[in-house]
């Protein structure tokens, strides 16, 4: 992150925060993250990718769109896809993540998105009903949200 991203952008350390996943009180934890963002916000940019599932942030399928930092168990699709994020197979359960409220305070949104597996979830996603249920879908009702895809995951978009 540091050298592909905050260096490059010359984003100053002292407003870099990370959740410590590896807490001992992970409400906790969140509610840290809550506070830095509620003291310091809102976010100026927040920028995600998208799940198969369409979760964002780990924010998976059902999640509220009223929720700020939480921690919640993972969807069997994230569980498997994360697994080539270690080098040894590892259990996942749970993960800890900012809320969808966050997303919708957050002055831009930009969801980006590469490859044809994405396709099917983007086109909910984007052309279909806001739900929870699609936690993407939550794109279309922030006033600065920002969508950029390939030619490969936007090939199943319809154009209105």
């Amino acid at each position: 992150m540091y050298t592909q991203f905050f260096d490059p952008l010359k984003i100053d350390a002292n407003k870099i925060f990370f959740f410590n996943a590896m807490a001992q009180d992970l409400e906790k934890e969140c509610s840290r993250i809550d506070d830095l963002i509620f003291t310091h916000g809102p976010i100026d940019i927040m920028l995600v990718g998208v799940g198969l599932n369409g979760h964002i942030g780990l924010n998976e399928p059902g999640t509220s769109f009223n929720l700020y930092a939480h921690h919640m168990a993972l969807d069997e699709i994230t569980k498997s896809v994360a697994q080539k994020y270690f080098s040894q197979a590892t259990t996942l359960h749970e993960g800890i993540t900012l809320g969808l409220k966050h997303l919708l305070e957050a002055k831009v949104a930009i969801l980006i998105a590469s490859g044809s597996k994405k396709a099917t979830i983007l086109a909910k996603a984007i052309n279909g009903e806001v739900t929870n249920q699609v936690p993407a879908s939550i794109f279309q009702k922030h006033p600065n949200g920002f969508v950029f895809l390939d030619e490969a995951s936007a090939s199943r978009l319809s154009l209105k």
